[in-house]
């Protein structure tokens, strides 16, 4: 496993406990996680997000498209990225 950062530990609990990411909805998807053995929030953090790939039902690139937009852009998850702005607000 990859070593994490204490800020990208931070951002993958704020994701896993986020009501927008659902781990089981994600393999249920991605059955490639499951195959490889991985955490689906360390495979959504670090590969899925940036691959375009959905959260949940409700958190994806067809209902947040300027989110994945931005993440291709930066190479950050799109979804720390949403918790990050909406934090602020």
């Amino acid at each position: 496993m990859k070593f994490v950062t204490p800020r990208e530990a931070a951002e993958i609990d704020a994701i896993l406990h986020s009501d927008l990411f659902d781990a089981s909805w994600y393999v249920s998807r991605h059955l490639d996680v499951a195959i490889v053995g991985m955490l689906p929030e360390y495979h959504f953090y670090f590969y899925g997000g940036l691959m375009g790939r959905p959260a949940s039902s409700r958190f994806g690139p067809d209902s947040h498209p300027d989110i994945y937009r931005a993440a291709v852009n930066t190479r950050h998850n799109p979804l720390s990225i949403f918790l990050e702005i909406t934090s602020k607000n």
